[in-house]
């Protein structure tokens, strides 16, 4: 499949999403999600979406890892643009960048979708 017509297809999907009701999506492709979202990486998302940490250092905390090493995934998941940071004083609040991430193309009991959006 050429770019042009994964984009179209894409856009496309991001469309259908935006009818369906999910508002503020971000597309990520299949071989960035599985570079970026890896199981430690999930953890942060889902403990940032959950307990909304103050702090890069608080977050470090709720999931017993060094922040240095927090913060390394944490720039990784904000270059993806998973993540977001909020000035809080002098500490940087890590926030969820988007409503709603999808991995493109989607794969649903083994098999790619991304043909099947374009009807």
């Amino acid at each position: 499949m050429s770019i042009k017509t994964r984009v179209s297809t894409a856009v496309e999907f991001v469309k259908r999403l935006s009818d369906a009701g999910f508002e503020d999506t971000h597309l990520l492709q299949r071989e960035t999600a599985e570079k970026v979202l890896t199981e430690k990486r999930m953890e942060l998302v889902r403990e940032i979406a959950t307990t909304e940490p103050e702090s890069v250092r608080e977050l470090a905390r709720r999931v017993d890892r060094d922040v240095g090493r927090v913060s390394r995934d944490l720039d990784t998941l904000y270059k993806a643009e998973v993540i977001e940071y909020e000035q809080k004083g002098r500490a940087k609040q890590p926030v969820l960048a988007h409503e709603n991430i999808f991995v493109w193309p989607v794969v649903y009991d083994g098999s790619v979708l991304e043909e099947n959006v374009q009807k």
